[in-house]
């Protein structure tokens, strides 16, 4: 899994909505952020966005929890 800096994320937050997030926050948004770089990216090699809007969908679809 690809590595998000958390200090770059909170720079991002603060830069973009004025808002201070702190360590903990910035480190689990950035793990956030990773699993669900690292989660699409799974399905990128299967997936053409910009060719096919079915093919967006299937992968949203994929991604989705199982109804209980």
């Amino acid at each position: 899994m690809s590595t998000i800096d958390p200090d770059q994320v909170a720079r991002l937050v603060r830069e973009l909505h004025g808002y201070a997030l702190d360590a903990a926050g910035a480190r689990r948004c950035a793990e956030m952020a990773a699993a669900l770089a690292a989660a699409l990216a799974a399905f990128g090699a299967d997936s053409r966005f910009h060719e096919e809007p079915s093919s967006f969908a299937r992968t949203l679809s994929a991604l989705a929890p199982e109804p209980s």
